[in-house]
């Protein structure tokens, strides 16, 4: 539970990029790490405090928690001067974002990652459970980290906001700690023994104590954590070209993983004592998760056609998404997450036997020396593995380490002459069948986007399912994956003479040539409209570039900044040239590879005229652009007679959800107008200054040729005028705000994205009262 919180409050301040998130899952299995380690002694040397201690830790969470959001306010104020003194040097970003997350998030991680070793110390104590405790403790702690990952991403934070959900969360941890405290009493304490001597003709792995093999394992141990933890984060890129990127799909992903590494524990906790090769049995786990990794790229490939077919038996809304989602993703994440979680407890054996240590030091190590493998792991995964390898190619890879780790351990002295032999015609059998099962993966199918465009792929193909035919009539142009996102530029099919590409992130359409020719010039020229002399613009978001394109034909700016997430977009817009005017290719342009919030967190710039034009609302990253925080950081960097430029869809948004929106945009801005500039999509304009078109000569020809484009021009602005200020706070009337800590848009948008929702919201608008706004405005 607290990971999820806090990392979707750590991600608001050092921005919702994939390196960031990479980070903050770092610091927070680096911690645990080092909780694990600095207890290891402590807890098997004072068994009979184990459980008083346990209860001292979960105390010490609760009152962490309490006061995160105050020490995260401090750090925000400190954040932008330590910003600027990384230089803008990537790595030094990197070590930046890593070292804060540190710094935040140990002191609550090392208690978190003491507490296991603390419990299984209580259970060995006591000679009834002594034997299944690593197990059953392991697997118990997994299973409620996953029902905490499922209820605070899927039902607290929708209903309760962070605030209340972090309540919660020092509830139970205070909870957790009152049993622990009542629970203790004198136990009778099993004293560490040396382990049985062993009869002829028995393995001899058991106990066979030396330096060692006990070094080559904890060494596939972390290599067996790095890939794991890898693991998550490729299949989180991966499942979100099937699921979307809402914040219930990375919920439901978390919570499966976790889930696999419960059930598995809890499957082996009552075996693992009679294992007679404990360093076998693991080896042989390792090598078989790896093996329903590969599996997992097979049948992956085949996604977009199964879930077409249960969107069709099912029918296409968000409730039965969810279950189709939840269904597609565990059969690529439990298979192998059960024999992982199975692995821990024998691990924890096979470390024992080969050092002759107590049950709660092993566990400790094992834990400390795994976590260390996942905090390394996660910043592989979230910042090098997908460039340079692909997600397809990082999980082989992966699965090719795990493999190794595995294979490696039979062939030491805690092996047995069976576990080679095993080990050896498993590598054989993971090779062979490592090619056929490893797929080329189809970009046009994978980045279909059947999860936001099943209805209209129904209604296409009828009674079939079969959509690689369909989807043989567009072209391929362009596919790039990066540390952000999955890009792809496609050509549809036509019978206008200009031809219609598409920006497609995530398997959502972003950008076009098509429809969203008017949304995107519009966009750049609204705002220029009202401040014709503005000089210093910022862009968030390039997509095809268009929109920047329309900007650069103001020959007033001066500087313009565009604030573009993903590094393959901005690849893959050169594709668009011939449509934006050649945008990247101005002097006057300044790129910046970041999160446009982040930007504005760090920048000291302010700006006459800012255009946002996210992604949709109901996606994780984008929705941060749409809230009452946000906005407001917009019109600190706005110039007193700055304008801001807002897109907002009229799709994917209930009515009520839509007026949420317009009534915390003008909770912020004190003169607000509204546009609409296409059949889906409006632009909400504030600023402080009242918003009148100002009289000036005639346009430049450049600007007048490019709203041509879209057969416009200066006076269409009185055409596609919705409402003034009064208006629309008469429309939108009392009610709540969307803000970083409701997330109404972020957990309300993603219910609607199945529902047609666009006349709706068309008919509501209609009920704006607009005269006396139209007549000021014009």
């Amino acid at each position: 539970m607290y990971q999820v919180i806090w990392n979707h409050e750590l991600l608001l301040l050092f921005g919702s990029t994939g390196a960031a998130a990479a980070a903050v899952v770092a610091a927070f299995m680096g911690g645990m790490s080092l909780g694990a380690w600095g207890v290891r002694r402590l807890a098997a040397d004072h068994a009979r405090l184990a459980l008083g201690l346990y209860a001292a830790a979960e105390i010490g969470v609760a009152l962490y928690a309490l006061s995160f959001h105050a020490l995260l306010s401090g750090l925000q104020a400190l954040y932008p001067g330590l910003w600027h003194m990384a230089l803008g040097h990537p790595a030094l970003l990197e070590l930046l974002r890593l070292g804060l997350g540190l710094v935040i998030l140990a002191p609550p991680t090392v208690l978190m990652g003491a507490t296991l070793p603390l419990l299984v110390a209580a259970l060995q104590a006591d000679r009834r459970w002594a034997a299944k405790s690593v197990g059953w403790i392991y697997g118990l702690n997994a299973g409620g980290g996953a029902l905490g990952a499922a209820a605070t991403g899927l039902v607290l934070l929708p209903l309760l906001g962070l605030t209340d959900t972090r309540l919660v969360g020092v509830g139970l941890s205070a909870a957790a700690a009152s049993l622990a405290w009542l629970a203790r009493r004198p136990l009778a304490v099993v004293p560490p023994q040396s382990l049985p001597a062993e009869a002829p003709g028995e393995v001899t792995s058991r106990g066979n104590a030396h330096p060692t093999s006990r070094g080559v394992l904890l060494a596939v141990l972390a290599g067996a954590g790095f890939a794991s933890m890898g693991y998550e984060v490729l299949w989180t890129r991966m499942l979100v070209l099937i699921t979307g990127s809402s914040t219930y799909a990375f919920s439901l992903m978390l919570a499966l993983y976790v889930v696999g590494i419960a059930v598995g524990s809890l499957w082996l906790a009552g075996k693992v004592a009679r294992l007679r090769a404990p360093a076998d049995a693991f080896a042989h786990l390792e090598i078989a998760a790896a093996l329903l990794v590969l599996a997992g790229l097979w049948l992956f490939a085949r996604f977009p056609d199964w879930q077409l077919e249960f969107y069709r038996t099912w029918g296409a809304t968000f409730d039965s998404g969810l279950v189709i989602d939840a269904i597609l993703a565990a059969l690529i994440i439990v298979p192998p997450t059960l024999l992982l979680g199975a692995a821990f407890p024998v691990a924890v054996e096979a470390l024992g036997a080969a050092g002759r240590r107590t049950g709660t030091t092993a566990t400790a190590t094992t834990l400390a020396v795994v976590a260390a493998g996942n905090a390394a792991g996660a910043l592989a995964a979230g910042s090098g593995l997908v460039p340079w390898l692909g997600i397809e190619g990082g999980l082989a890879a992966l699965a090719g380490l795990m493999a190794v780790c595995g294979w490696v351990v039979p062939f030491t002295r805690l092996g047995s002459a069976a576990g080679r032999r095993v080990a050896a015609t498993a590598g054989i059998l993971l090779v062979a069948l490592g090619s056929l099962l490893v797929p080329r993966w189809n970009p046009l199918l994978l980045t279909s986007g059947v999860y936001e465009r099943a209805p209209v792929y129904l209604d296409l193909l009828g009674g079939s399912v079969q959509l690689a035919r369909l989807l043989e009539t567009y072209r391929l142009l362009d596919y790039q994956e990066d540390n952000q996102a999955v890009v792809s530029v496609i050509r549809f099919p036509t019978l206008q003479t200009q031809p219609h590409l598409a920006l497609s992130i995530d398997g959502k359409v972003d950008a076009s040539t098509g429809k969203d020719m008017s949304t995107q010039i519009l966009s750049g020229h609204i705002g220029m409209l009202l401040r014709p002399d503005a000089r210093n613009v910022l862009v968030i978001g390039l997509a095809s570039g268009v929109t920047v394109g329309s900007v650069e034909q103001w020959p007033s700016v001066r500087h313009l900044v565009v604030a573009e997430i993903s590094p393959a977009v901005v690849r893959a817009e050169r594709w668009f040239d011939p449509f934006n005017h050649d945008a990247l290719h101005d002097p006057r342009l300044h790129l910046v590879v970041d999160d446009g919030r982040h930007y504005l967190n760090v920048t000291r710039r302010r700006f006459q005229v800012v255009i946002s034009e996210p992604s949709n609302p109901w996606e994780n990253g984008p929705a941060r652009l749409f809230t009452r925080e946000f906005f407001a950081l917009v019109r600190a960097h706005l110039r007193p007679d700055g304008v801001y430029v807002q897109w907002v869809p009229l799709y994917g948004l209930s009515t009520s959800l839509l007026k949420a929106e317009v009534r915390t945009f003008l909770s912020v801005f004190p003169h607000v107008v509204m546009l609409q500039v296409s059949a889906g999509d409006l632009l909400l304009v504030g600023g402080r200054q009242p918003l009148v078109p100002r009289a000036h000569p005639p346009l430049p020809s450049a600007v007048s040729a490019d709203l041509a484009r879209v057969h416009s021009s200066r006076w269409d602005l009185l055409a596609r005028f919705v409402g003034g200020t009064s208006g629309l706070r008469e429309w939108v009337g009392p009610g709540r705000f969307n803000t970083d800590d409701n997330g109404l848009l972020e957990f309300g948008a993603p219910r609607y994205l199945l529902v047609p929702t666009l006349e709706a919201n068309i008919h509501s608008l209609r009920r704006i009262p607009w005269r006396a706004g139209l007549a000021r405005w014009g």
